[in-house]
């Protein structure tokens, strides 16, 4: 278990405590706004990039601007809902569907982390997540799996790049000076 691990592990327990404390709803809105948020960064990265200054930072920027912009629209609207329906759940039942939705949420949010993470040049980053135990989970069971629906085409990259070629490409690489 290296740092990575921890992080990961530690974030998803912050989005179960979150989850409880908001109830299932709003987890819920924040779930889907996450996912959606990842297909559409995935989708509309390259073409949001180009009005940016051509550096090499453009397009991880042009990721997260999408991903947070379409993440926050639809959390808010998730959110008002929720506030609508409020009357429907009570006590412990919504928080205990809050927890779990909140895991859900914490591994979305670690899986587009580290699938950014990944292609970036630094090959210290590159090797904690190669010999991270929980980071191949996220992204074969938690991430492929979510933008398989929506697109098939980034679904195929994603497995491929993130979980075969940059592990190949990891692996070769030496460890980092300490």
């Amino acid at each position: 278990m290296n740092f990575i691990d921890l992080i990961i592990f530690l974030s998803i327990l912050f989005f179960a405590w979150v989850g409880s404390r908001i109830g299932i709803l709003t987890t819920i809105s924040s779930v889907l706004s996450g996912i959606f948020g990842s297909v559409a960064a995935n989708l509309l990265y390259a073409k949001f990039a180009v009005f940016l200054p051509p550096k090499p930072s453009s397009l991880v920027i042009s990721y997260f601007v999408i991903f947070f912009s379409v993440s926050i629209l639809l959390f808010y609207t998730g959110h008002a809902v929720s506030k609508l329906m409020h009357l429907l759940f009570f006590g412990l039942l919504d928080r205990f569907l809050g927890a779990l939705t909140g895991i859900l949420l914490g591994a979305v949010i670690c899986g587009v982390l580290l699938m950014v993470t990944v292609v970036t040049p630094s090959a210290k980053i590159r090797y904690y997540v190669k010999n991270s135990t929980l980071a191949p989970f996220v992204i074969n069971k938690i991430m492929a799996p979510a933008v398989k629906p929506f697109s098939r085409k980034n679904y195929e990259a994603l497995t491929k790049d993130i979980t075969v070629d940059v592990i190949k490409k990891i692996k070769s690489l030496p460890p980092p000076l300490r």
